[in-house]
């Protein structure tokens, strides 16, 4: 019986592969077109690079101390609402991709315009929708057609730019290191490492100022309460919780970095990893074969 069902199977492939012979030209084209649509796409397609950027958590980022504080001022009968319960290193990283960095970048209208440059028409120096050329006509249609929802287009902001920053910038985090890293694809490699650099400062002064603005409040709430407050081990937990919130100032008030600091500055790759040749061809001889595997099965049913 197992003799029979390999004999069959030998039968069966010998058929396909003399179908195919006998349709030779047609079987040809078929295991031609995925490969040559592979080359049009390597030809077509923009080459991009990745810029990347290592950062750490700077040694101020003193979450533990905080929470120290805030129980000395538990203590003394003082609930600090507002006191650091969150390490300042990850809200830098959660603001990678938040609305609020979105907001501030969106304020350089030459970093829009590059990011979004198919909205952008250079020589009428104004923004466009590109939906309204042929080759973006062609989805839309098949969208209506199939009742896919199909989004107006507005200018872009800061909405279209935390999608952009969710979708292209990468965080890659290893559990057993501290050492992140944040990486960006781009056409211009020089602005690819430009962008990082500006990312990672504008969201470090996001949390610095955070931090500056609460350190402030809590001290003059502090330096308040010490005023009503007479007896001694409340007085002590108080003036403690006040020099920890003067350091805060003081570290948020400095040049250097505060939640996270960048190692070695960016770097680019000298080549382009976006997209890969070896695996668009790898892929269409994949599909080639499948193609013609199914060519010659559909052909060999017809008998």
């Amino acid at each position: 019986m197992m003799n029979q069902s390999v004999d069959q199977a030998t039968i069966n492939l010998s058929d396909i592969l003399k179908k195919l012979k006998s349709n030779i030209k047609v079987s040809l084209l078929i295991l031609a077109f995925p490969f040559v649509l592979a080359v049009l796409y390597l030809q077509i397609v923009t080459d991009k690079y990745t810029a990347e950027l290592k950062i750490v958590p700077t040694e101020g980022d003193g979450a533990s101390l905080s929470s120290d504080i805030g129980g000395l001022a538990s203590f003394a009968g003082i609930n600090l609402k507002d006191s650091e319960t969150v390490s300042n290193y990850r809200l830098y990283l959660d603001t990678l991709h938040s609305r609020r960095i979105a907001i501030e970048l969106a304020k350089d209208q030459e970093l829009m315009q590059t990011i979004f440059a198919e909205h952008w028409n250079e020589d009428m120096q104004k923004w466009q929708n590109p939906k309204n050329s042929f080759i973006y006509k062609i989805p839309a249609f098949v969208k209506k057609v199939l009742g896919i929802y199909n989004r107006e287009w507005n200018v872009p902001s800061a909405w279209n730019l935390e999608e952009f920053l969710t979708d292209y910038v990468e965080i890659s985090e290893n559990p057993k290191e501290a050492v992140i890293t944040i990486l960006f694809m781009h056409e211009d490699p020089e602005f690819a490492k430009d962008f990082l650099i500006k990312l990672h400062s504008l969201s470090d002064n996001l949390i610095r100022n955070r931090t500056l603005e609460r350190s402030k409040n809590h001290a003059e709430y502090l330096k308040k309460k010490l005023q009503t407050v007479s007896v001694a081990e409340h007085r002590q937990a108080l003036t403690i919780s006040l020099v920890e919130q003067e350091r805060f100032i003081m570290l948020a008030s400095s040049n250097k970095a505060f939640a996270a600091e960048a190692l070695w500055g960016v770097k680019s790759s000298p080549e382009p990893t976006s997209p890969k040749p070896i695996l668009v061809i790898l892929f269409s001889l994949i599909f080639s074969t499948v193609l013609i595997s199914a060519y010659g099965f559909v052909l060999t049913l017809k008998e």
